[in-house]
């Protein structure tokens, strides 16, 4: 069996239309090259929030979102698709280079971005040219001269390009652009405020230019406020002609970007790569789609792109080769043959008709309805099925035109039958996203129960992960599993996040069998060592959805889903991720509440000692007395018989340094002398203050340390530090050092035998601690 290659898909904003548009060409690619799809989806929904609510949310956890691209090292992928052009939009840093670098372990195909170094290739619309066209018509045909422009994100290629034709088109006509009337946004709809200080501005310009159309459906909410008119009042236009686009009132004139072809190209170019032929990048046209916001009305020749006089037209001279490259142009990769039989057979039969007469309406709306009955439906796609027809009618329209200058019965028939097409494709387009609808409500309204049952049984594991993973196969998320840390992984938004080294398996749910495991016996993945290969030889479509909650990361959900499942499956895995968090939190109690009885126990079997015990001495961080003699005894107790050293010591001419130089130096010496006593003590002694200038220390050796080594260390160690620190005096103590055998002995004997030493050695001292000259 050959290999079944899996490729990788770096999504931002999956909930975007345009987005949506690109994931389904990809997809349909997958299925059609027989591939493994795993996508990682960053489904950033905040600014949702702030666009219904009119308000950013106290604490914004988008940025986890962001995490989810660093677990491609732990499947086994052979190239990715990165949708650069949307997800640089909400990272935290966005260099694309840097980014990209992370991952090209592997083969990079860029989506919506270009490469200025030709190691990535790239599939992207021709962003320039494309919005060249549309402020011509603006110019030219409407005769608008002021402008104002809603720009997209600084800094994203999409976005620059389009302002970049923007201002060189102005230019190229002679014309100036006052920047007062240019905002940027975010490509989303969250530009409430951007519209409206361009609004503030009206009647100051004849157009308004958004970058795409999701701005611009928030600039017609904002003109209906205000009681102005799209399309008669002031120009709108917008960039991508999303599904919703042809729908707004008016219908917005835009660039229709073919985003399914897009997607579907850059699949393909992955799987090449994969294959190791070299790809060169791709530029795809945009498309103008003159709609009634712009001004245009109803139908016109220019704007519809039929041509004027006597200009020859392109007509097709083989109906069925016609009808077939319609056919194989909207037909879905999955489609069956039945249904590609039914879908050309219909079209040939409608476009076999005589379209101009207005008899024929009847007959040719009947028969195109066939194309709408539910086993059909989805082999194709409602979209290009109208611009295809649409492209067909116009060419009959152009030919008529040829014929006569002037709109006669035959050029009315058709236009009425072109506008039939468009409203029948909308209203059974719209039936259908109904009907989706409904269905995801249905299943919408069945989580809050599938989380209360979660919440229910905290504290069963097994059941935990069973029960999430059953409901999602019920949903119709056929194969899943969830892979976990070992512990939550706290994530704050000023913290680069790196892919931990490995991740667990709690359970899974494949091809009908169930799996988990207790926690103790969880098999461990590490990078690059999931596998989508399935016995079978089957390919799948795979999602990666974050599992967090606030700042906590537990581990991430796998699930193979329809692209229509993709905002069920997002709602369930945040369930999933809040529910994880209640566990967790449930955990922490109960071993909290374990801990603090132990605790409790502990502090009563130790009261007795604890009253005992001595605090440190605040200037040096040596014991006080009382610390170094509950220490001194702790010691003989746990090492008896051992060969040992006790030190007395006394800091030289401390009422000298504190009387000529101050107090604060005379602090100085003291912490100086300590630090020399605990740094020989190290871990196999103890050091006390147990006077003003008086230190004690007791050291119990690993090996045998004569008293006579100890006095020259220490007295090296004074004489290096006197010799750089600078100080204008001496920092010089007495020593008293006598050894010992931990048996039998009393720490008070031993200090009092110590004392007599460094009683006679105390006459060796320096006279004076002041330096000379």
């Amino acid at each position: 069996m050959r290999k079944k290659y899996t490729i990788g898909v770096m999504v931002g904003n999956a909930s975007a239309p345009h987005t949506r548009l690109l994931m389904e060409g990809i997809w349909e690619s997958a299925k059609e090259n027989d591939v493994n799809l795993v996508s990682f989806l960053g489904i950033h929904s905040s600014y949702y929030y702030r666009t219904y609510f009119g308000e950013n949310l106290d604490e914004d956890f988008d940025y986890q979102f962001n995490t989810v691209y660093d677990y491609t090292r732990l499947f086994q992928v052979d190239a990715l698709v990165v949708f650069y052009g949307n997800l640089a939009n909400y990272l935290e840093i966005n260099d694309k280079y840097a980014f990209l670098s992370r991952y090209d372990q592997v083969p990079i195909v860029l989506l919506e971005e270009t490469d200025d170094t030709g190691k990535y290739p790239y599939v992207t619309v021709d962003n320039y040219l494309s919005m060249q066209r549309l402020v011509e018509h603006l110019i030219v045909e409407h005769g608008y001269r002021r402008f104002a422009f809603l720009a997209g994100p600084f800094g994203i290629t999409d976005s620059e390009n389009r302002f970049r034709a923007f201002l060189d088109t102005l230019e190229k006509y002679g014309l100036s652009f006052d920047p007062a009337f240019l905002q940027y946004g975010d490509f989303s709809e969250c530009v409430e405020e951007q519209a409206r200080r361009l609004l503030d501005l009206y009647p100051g310009y004849d157009a308004l230019i958004c970058a795409n159309d999701l701005m611009a459906k928030t600039v017609y909410r904002e003109c209906e406020k205000r009681g102005i008119v799209v399309g008669k009042d002031v120009a709108v236009t917008g960039f991508d002609d999303i599904p919703s686009a042809v729908y707004q009132d008016p219908p917005l004139t835009t660039v229709l970007q073919d985003s399914c072809s897009m997607g579907r190209t850059a699949l393909y170019m992955a799987v090449k790569l994969c294959q190791g032929i070299p790809q060169q990048p791709f530029i795809m046209p945009g498309i103008l789609k003159l709609r009634e916001s712009c001004g245009c009305r109803g139908i016109r020749r220019t704007a519809s792109g039929i041509p004027a006089g006597n200009a020859e037209v392109s007509f097709p001279s083989s109906l069925p080769d016609y009808v077939r490259a319609i056919a194989g142009g909207i037909l879905y990769p999955g489609a069956t043959e039945k249904a590609r039989r039914k879908v050309y057979e219909t079209l040939l039969r409608c476009l076999s008709m005589d379209l101009s007469s207005s008899r024929i309406n009847p007959e040719f709306f009947a028969s195109l309805e066939q194309l709408f009955e539910k086993d059909l439906i989805r082999s194709f796609s409602s979209p290009a099925l109208s611009a295809s027809l649409g492209d067909y009618l116009r060419k009959r329209l152009a030919a008529l035109f040829q014929k006569a200058d002037h709109y006669d019965e035959a050029v009315e028939n058709l236009i009425d039958l072109w506008r039939g097409v468009d409203q029948m494709v909308s209203a059974k387009t719209l039936l259908e996203i109904e009907e989706e609808y409904l269905v995801f409500q249905q299943k919408s309204w069945l989580l809050p129960n599938i989380t209360t049952d979660l919440l229910n049984h905290l504290h069963d594991d097994a059941y935990f992960y069973n029960n999430t993973l059953q409901k999602l196969a019920a949903l119709g998320l056929s194969n899943s599993f969830l892979l976990l840390f070992r512990e939550p992984v706290r994530h704050l938004p000023t913290e680069e996040w790196t892919c931990p080294e490995e991740m667990l398996l709690a359970a899974s749910f494949t091809e009908g069998e169930l799996l988990s495991y207790s926690p103790e016996d969880r098999p461990v993945f590490r990078a690059g060592s999931i596998s989508l290969d399935r016995q079978n030889g089957e390919t799948g479509n795979y999602c990666v959805f974050c599992l967090f909650s606030g700042e906590l990361q537990y581990g991430i959900l796998v699930a193979e889903i329809e692209l229509s499942q993709l905002a069920l499956s997002y709602l369930i895995s945040t369930q999933v991720g809040n529910a994880m968090r209640y566990q967790h939190i449930s955990k922490v109690k109960e071993n909290t509440q374990t801990e603090l009885e132990k605790l409790v126990a502990e502090i009563n079997e130790k009261n007795e000692i604890l009253n005992f015990l001595s605090e440190y001495d605040s200037l040096t961080g040596c014991l006080n007395r009382r610390g170094f003699m509950e220490n001194a005894l702790h010691l003989f107790h746990m090492k008896p018989g051992r060969e040992a050293v006790l030190m007395v010591m006394d800091l030289d001419h401390l009422k000298e340094i504190n009387d000529t130089f101050g107090h604060l130096e005379g602090d100085f010496a003291l912490k100086e002398c300590a630090s020399i006593l605990q740094s020989l003590a190290g871990n196999n002694g103890i050091t006390g203050r147990i006077g003003g200038d008086e230190f004690l220390a007791m050291i119990i050796p690993d090996e045998p340390l004569p008293a006579e080594e100890i006095y020259a260390r220490i007295q090296k160690d004074f004489e290096d530090f006197n010799a750089v620190s600078g100080k204008p005096y001496y920092v010089e103590a007495s020593l008293g050092i006598i050894s010992f055998v931990t048996s039998q002995v009393t720490i008070t004997d031993l200090i009092q035998e110590a004392d007599k030493v460094l009683y006679l050695n105390k006459k060796n001292r320096r006279p004076t601690p002041e330096k000379s000259g």
